[in-house]
């Protein structure tokens, strides 16, 4: 799954972020996007109507991308893969969800916001990053400076981006995606 996850991610270049409250109904949001063409999606896995939107999704719409991003704990890297997940983003380095995601077989995107967090990711064997909240860490003037430093890594980028800073986070050499609200 990891290679060929990638791969699609590289050619989309964009995934919809979807935040869910306590009730919402996932399926219109996905069903929506797949229809204008966007089927790699993240469900924030910020309570219980998220881990159910996104085994759901995954039943309705089998030809989408669905993943589980805002994980900040190895346990929910194991609930996400219970319900059907296909990657998960994480807000940090960690290498209990590397060892996690590795054991589960789930494609990870793993939180890098320093060096440090790059350095340690390579070395565990990660090549694509998850750069979150981009806008509160420097934006594309800090990413290009993280980016000339690791050629050899991918970025996923979400957090903080307003609409036109998408074209030049996209124009980042290493900058393999955009995740921007559903």
């Amino acid at each position: 799954m990891g290679n060929n996850f990638l791969y699609q991610l590289s050619l989309s270049r964009e995934v919809s972020i979807i935040t869910l409250r306590d009730g919402d109904d996932v399926l219109p949001i996905a069903k929506g996007l797949i229809e204008s063409g966007r089927t790699i999606m993240e469900v924030a896995l910020r309570n219980e109507t998220a881990v159910a939107a996104i085994k759901r999704i995954r039943r309705e719409f089998p030809d989408a991308l669905v993943g589980a991003g805002a994980i900040n704990r190895s346990h929910q890297i194991t609930l996400a893969h219970e319900v059907g997940a296909q990657f998960v983003a994480t807000l940090g380095f960690s290498e209990t969800m590397i060892a996690e995601a590795r054991t589960r077989e789930i494609t990870i995107l793993s939180g890098a916001a320093i060096p440090t967090d790059v350095i340690a990711g390579l070395d565990k064997g990660v090549s694509t990053f998850h750069f979150h909240p981009a806008g509160g860490l420097g934006g594309v003037p800090y990413l290009v400076s993280l980016s000339e430093a690791f050629p050899e890594a991918g970025f996923y980028v979400t957090g903080g981006i307003s609409a036109k800073e998408v074209k030049p986070y996209l124009a980042i050499d290493n900058v393999i995606a955009v995740g921007r609200p559903a």
